[in-house]
């Protein structure tokens, strides 16, 4: 059940454990409703289970990646290597994915008297500005200059300070990307890369990424953009797999041996450039970049490593019914022969009974195909004519 979304807690163990022994109208020691902790711990051990903070998954990410979406991905990505020869060329395969950082940064465990309950950490405010820093690397474990992006309307030199060599600077109202700076950065991209082609890459759909200018930019320059399936980044995106969380957890480091070594004073913008640049070559590593397009899937490429069970959750949302098999059952529930009514699994009443507008059945798709930018440029053009009509009236 962990693995579908739905692990039990503590309590919820104790609960179920209690309400199997009086089904079966075992002697036991239990009392108010609940195994004890003792009994907990013993049954954490013997069935070698620990108790785990789950990272969160929203019900779009949950409900998309099935095992259909994903044997498609990797049959469009497989007919893209074989057609542009990509197969034992890891430099030039991109991947390419946007991450924030903050003034106010996340502080980690420190030491405190076990007496006391509640430890400070000092931040720098209560809550910060998005910074948004664009991030590319390759399937050879290298990566080039990022970009960054601030909250304001102008860039002051100020903000450059200690960065990174070679770092793109922008400024945007909400210190998001949009496609305007996404085309700028992509010419960049361009001047950055080796002069080898054909290129592809790897991306998310999101709307900043898909404009007819830089589809076109791309196919002048023999570089390919195939899109990821929606809500997919946590399993197929390489640098959300193998990198951010660790450029998060060297930045949020950085953070604090700067608060540390200069009491008193504030992380703002000017310093977020030489932070990162601090952060950033202990978590791009050419081993985490590289680990991150293997574990993917993408290169060397191996669709069986995106196993079963990071597909799970999408089994919660699926018309077919599932079922605990005996070798999922613990001694303790195995000659049960009816025990839904104490634990079950988590099952959507039926896909009729879901609001179709909650799934997203968009795949992974080659926006520089030409059947793509014919329907992007007609979706530019009847856009652009409703504008117009709206003008003149």
């Amino acid at each position: 059940m962990a693995d579908m979304g739905y692990g039990l807690s503590r309590d919820d163990i104790m609960r179920v454990a209690f309400q199997i022994v009086e089904k079966t109208k075992k002697p036991h020691p239990f009392a108010n409703g609940a195994a004890g902790k003792s009994w907990l711990q013993d049954f954490l051990s013997r069935h070698k289970l620990s108790i785990r903070s789950p990272q969160p998954l929203s019900h779009a990410r949950a409900q998309s990646v099935t095992d259909d979406v994903i044997k498609d991905f990797f049959e469009k990505l497989g007919g893209i290597f074989a057609r542009l020869n990509l197969l034992s060329k890891p430099m030039q395969i991109y991947n390419i994915d946007e991450t924030s950082i903050n003034v106010v940064h996340k502080p980690g465990k420190v030491a405190a008297d076990i007496k006391h309950k509640k430890v400070w950490s000092i931040t720098s405010a209560e809550r910060g500005k998005t910074h948004t820093v664009l991030t590319c690397v390759n399937a050879s474990g290298q990566s080039i200059p990022p970009l960054m992006i601030f909250p304001r309307k102008r860039m002051k030199e100020d903000l450059k300070e200690g960065a990174i060599p070679g770092t793109m600077f922008r400024c945007s109202e909400s210190g998001w990307i949009n496609q305007q700076l996404f085309l700028e950065w992509f010419e960049f991209f361009i001047e950055s890369i080796p002069p080898a082609r054909p290129v592809l890459i790897i991306e998310d759909g999101h709307a900043s990424h898909v404009s007819l200018d830089v589809i076109k930019l791309a196919k002048e320059s023999n570089i390919h953009l195939l899109c990821l399936p929606s809500h997919s980044t946590h399993i197929l995106q390489p640098v959300d797999v193998g990198v951010f969380k660790s450029l998060k957890a060297h930045f949020n480091k950085e953070c604090r041996d700067f608060l540390h070594s200069n009491p008193g004073i504030k992380i703002r913008s000017e310093n977020l450039a030489s932070l990162l640049s601090l952060a950033w070559p202990k978590a791009l590593t050419p081993m985490n970049v590289m680990k991150g397009f293997k574990q993917c899937g993408i290169f060397p490429l191996n669709p069986g490593v995106i196993s079963d069970r990071l597909l799970a959750p999408s089994k919660v949302f699926s018309p077919e019914p599932s079922e605990i098999s005996d070798c999922d059952k613990t001694p303790e529930i195995a000659n049960i022969s009816d025990f839904s009514d104490i634990l079950s699994l988590p099952k959507v009443p039926s896909v009729s009974n879901v609001s179709l507008k909650s799934f997203n059945s968009d795949g992974a798709r080659c926006i520089t195909n030409e059947s793509f930018i014919t329907e992007i440029s007609e979706e530019t053009k009847r856009k652009e004519e409703e504008k117009k009509r709206k003008e003149e009236e």
